[in-house]
């Protein structure tokens, strides 16, 4: 029987950010930094069944413990799972998710906001 093949930390750190841009590029986007993605994007239908694709690949290299965005209910228990994968991922490569609320006035005397989030560099 052939032993499982477990990568370095190099090879771990190389994939990390590999399936991290994986992530971006079947939104739409094809850098990391500096992106803003709407909130509608996020919340598409389908978005997490395309990223549920790759979450074998992501097994292999994030902790699963950990980020719950892998765990096989995470469909069912979390409002947003899309966001959350993303979310864990990113802070695993060492960037942040920071959300942007930006007013579009008044409905009926009630605010309306537009929603997005900005990848950037974590401290």
């Amino acid at each position: 029987m052939k032993p499982k093949y477990k990568p370095t930390e190099g090879e771990k750190d190389f994939l990390k950010n590999k399936y991290a841009f994986e992530l971006l590029n079947m939104m739409g986007y094809s850098q990391v930094e500096g992106v803003e993605i709407p909130f509608e994007v996020l919340i598409q239908h389908g978005l997490f069944e395309k990223f549920t694709n790759k979450i074998k690949d992501l097994k292999k290299v994030f902790p699963s413990s950990k980020l719950t965005g892998l765990h096989s209910t995470a469909e069912v228990k979390q409002v947003y799972p899309a966001i959350n994968l993303l979310r864990q991922v990113l802070k695993e490569c060492g960037y942040k998710l920071k959300p942007i609320v930006k007013s579009d006035g008044y409905e009926n005397k009630r605010k309306k906001v537009k929603r997005s989030y900005l990848i950037i560099r974590n401290n």
